[in-house]
């Protein structure tokens, strides 16, 4: 290295640590067996605790906080909640608008494009 030059770092390559940990905390869930679609199953009642088929971001980010917590410890399960929470609302404002906006019955003002299912 030349006198005054600044040395190279090494870009990590890969996901961090944290996306390592966030991933590994659902990863039961992506099996294709019947026991993964099981897991998904079970998982989807615990999102959809009315039972409409439709999941608001409320619940859906209500059970990804509960889901790392349970997955680490109180203390990491949250940081991670609040480190990804951005991007997991991103992705639900995403989803939310693949399906036609229908009117939910008996709701004032809320449509199907305010949930995912």
């Amino acid at each position: 290295l030349a006198p005054g030059a600044i040395p190279k770092v090494e870009e990590p390559v890969g996901p961090t640590d944290d996306v390592s940990e966030f991933v590994a905390s659902f990863s039961d869930l992506e099996v294709e067996s019947p026991e993964g679609r099981e897991a998904r199953e079970r998982e989807w009642l615990g999102v959809d605790a009315n039972g409409n088929g439709l999941a608001s971001l409320a619940e859906v980010d209500r059970w990804i906080q509960h889901m790392l917590i349970s997955k680490s410890k109180k203390e990491k399960g949250d940081r991670l909640w609040r480190l990804f929470r951005p991007c997991y609302i991103r992705a639900f404002n995403k989803a939310r608008d693949v399906a036609p906006d229908e009117a939910i019955s008996g709701a004032m003002t809320a449509t199907t494009d305010d949930y995912i299912s």
